[in-house]
């Protein structure tokens, strides 16, 4: 392993997620990393007009990096552009979605993070409405957020059919077939959710503000 002022050089592909100004020329950037997960990093000098990284860390770029630690902070060592994003065709309102559910819901420090592939699809196709639904309902389950794994009536795992996007709640056939879950119009098959519809946007948007905020 590489060594820089005598501690070990790390390398990993991340994404930027968060960009805050510190001191006059430098940053503090929040990145997830394909094998170190969320993390914090001080790029150095980042500001200047000629510093040869300036463009590879801007927020969802995805550069390949070295860095080293120092009292728990990434120091930016080198950067390697992998993609930069392309802000004037990309959904912005989808793009503030998933930040800001990463930024609330994953620490820093934490190092199973699972979900870096199917942010970078999400981020490499422009946050389209139906990706960005299908990730934060995946990440929500993932994180424990969702109660999306059994019959909330009966808890059978099987043959769950029904979901309440109200709360996303689900339920078997059998639940919702004895109930009068039938007269509620956020109930619909789970295996018709439409990703791209503006309504199940609306409910997941709802059920994050209250859940999180």
């Amino acid at each position: 392993m590489e060594l820089t002022n005598n501690m070990p050089v790390f390398k990993d592909e991340v994404i930027v997620i968060k960009s805050i100004n510190y001191r006059e020329a430098d940053k503090i950037l929040t990145v997830v990393g394909k094998s170190y997960g969320k993390f914090p990093l001080i790029a150095k000098g980042i500001r200047k007009i000629e510093s040869k990284n300036r463009g590879n860390i801007q927020t969802l770029s995805v550069s390949q990096i070295s860095f080293y630690r120092n009292k728990g902070m990434g120091v930016l060592l080198e950067t390697k552009s992998v993609f930069s994003p392309d802000y004037s065709s990309s959904n912005l309102k989808g793009i503030e979605r998933i930040l800001s559910l990463l930024n609330r819901c994953v620490e820093e420090g934490d190092e199973s993070c699972d979900f870096y592939e199917k942010l970078y699809y999400v981020l490499k196709n422009g946050f389209k409405d139906e990706d960005v639904n299908k990730f934060r309902l995946g990440f929500l389950k993932n994180m424990g957020l969702l109660p999306y794994s059994s019959c909330s009536k009966c808890g059978n795992a099987d043959c769950v059919e029904y979901v309440n996007l109200e709360n996303f709640e689900i339920f078997c056939e059998k639940c919702y077939l004895d109930s009068n879950l039938r007269d509620n119009s956020a109930l619909i098959k789970s295996c018709e959710m439409n990703y791209l519809s503006k309504n199940l946007t609306k409910f997941i948007d709802l059920y994050v503000q209250k859940s999180l905020f």
